[in-house]
């Protein structure tokens, strides 16, 4: 059970509010490059250059930095990593994927781990069997960063916004990538931020050609997600998942102190994560089974403050506005970390919305194993979305199969 526990916490980076003080550490990247000044208009690089990466044998890599915006409407820098497969044609299609980054400093997310001979990077590099298999179709493959320069975990509207700039940022022609088409996916923690990044796309970034999201284990709603965690009496890796996020959401929205609502060990834990990676924090995390660990107040009390209500409110996909590209959700009804019926609405009120949907539902997968089972059939979804296919649907326009 403690192994399960464990893997779960890996893969659960749509992580939950509950309140988090600004927390100070060794959190944002180590090396300058990845730290310029954000001047400039948003998607416009900052800095650029070439790195030679094993985990994708032949392909040209470029890292860039470029302006961004965070989700107070301030300038921010972002970065990624942008793949690209021998003989490429122009104009190849690029595949974003947001990554479970599962980490609380920046040197953790993709860019920096891979090059900064990082443990970490062996991590995500195991894990991107999907982005080995979107270059085998002679796709782009763009890597963002898209839990900002401050690591702020569980930010899905900054990391949403990084992720249409990196878009911008990837879109030139030196890339061979000038009039590509992209499409954006995540799994779990990199689920937010890609259904972000189609809802923010029509008003953030119309210049985006945008042709399709594909989101799994979605943390569709963060008050949900805490709740279904807390509904049984054992423990729950959601109690160290919520904590983990509060101190990265804390970053991104320092209104959410926690030290009036953590206990001593819950301040001390959350000390001990402050510029974690996934490796350092699957073992922190461990520890944690249960909300009474961290904090002594009722659940009602910590959910119920003004600040942290708000927050929970503002990062959920279920109340962000419905994007207008095609969408596929793939969830399990087993999912033990994303409860189901959230990612449903979701689904079900950009259905209403008119926005071509697709849902599939794994029922026998569990949140482990449903990240590699829709792995298939999103590339093909995303290669009928390149190709210009009409979008598939199963809800139709007056046929709602998940209500609104």
């Amino acid at each position: 059970m403690r192994a399960r526990h464990l893997c779960a916490l890996a893969l659960s980076v749509a992580l939950i509010p509950l309140a988090a003080p600004g927390v100070a550490g060794a959190t944002g990247y180590s090396d300058a490059f990845f730290r310029p000044a954000p001047t400039g208009e948003p998607g416009d690089v900052l800095n650029a250059r070439k790195e030679a990466l094993p985990h994708f044998p032949g392909s040209e890599v470029d890292q860039l930095v470029f302006r961004s915006t965070d989700s107070h409407g301030e300038p921010t820098t972002g970065a990624a990593t942008l793949i690209r497969p021998p003989g490429m044609g122009p104009d190849a299609p690029i595949f974003t994927y947001d990554h479970f980054i599962n980490s609380l400093a920046a040197d953790c997310q993709p860019s920096a781990a891979f090059r900064n001979a990082n443990p970490e990077a062996q991590l995500v590099g195991a894990s991107m069997s999907i982005t080995n298999l979107a270059l085998a179709r002679g796709w782009a493959v763009l890597l963002p960063d898209h839990e900002g320069p401050d690591a702020a975990y569980g930010a899905n509207l900054q990391g949403g916004r990084i992720t249409l700039d990196a878009i911008r940022a990837a879109t030139d022609a030196k890339y061979r990538t000038g009039h590509s088409p992209a499409a954006v996916v995540g799994y779990s923690g990199g689920s937010g931020p890609a259904y972000f990044a189609a809802s923010e796309q029509p008003h953030y970034a119309p210049d985006v050609n945008l042709v399709g999201a594909a989101m799994g284990g979605l943390p569709a709603d963060y008050r949900a997600m805490i709740e279904f965690g807390m509904r049984g009496p054992g423990p729950h890796p959601g109690a160290a998942v919520a904590t983990i996020a509060a101190v990265g959401l804390s970053r991104e929205y320092p209104e959410i102190e926690l030290d009036g609502k953590l206990n001593d060990g819950g301040r001390a834990f959350a000390r001990s994560i402050e510029g974690a990676c996934t490796q350092s924090l699957l073992g922190a995390g461990g520890q944690i089974g249960n909300l009474k660990q961290v904090s002594d107040l009722p659940k009602d009390v910590l959910l119920d403050d003004p600040a942290v209500r708000e927050v929970m409110a503002r990062e959920s996909p279920v109340n962000a506005p419905d994007p207008q590209v095609p969408l596929h959700f793939w969830q399990s009804p087993n999912d033990g970390l994303m409860p189901y019926e959230p990612v449903r609405r979701v689904a079900g009120q950009a259905c209403a919305a008119g926005t071509p949907t697709e849902f599939s539902e794994a029922a026998r997968a569990d949140h482990l194993t449903n990240a590699v089972a829709g792995i298939p059939a999103v590339l093909d979804w995303a290669g009928g979305r390149f190709a210009g296919q009409p979008a598939p649907s199963n809800c139709g326009a007056s046929t709602n199969p998940w209500g609104s």
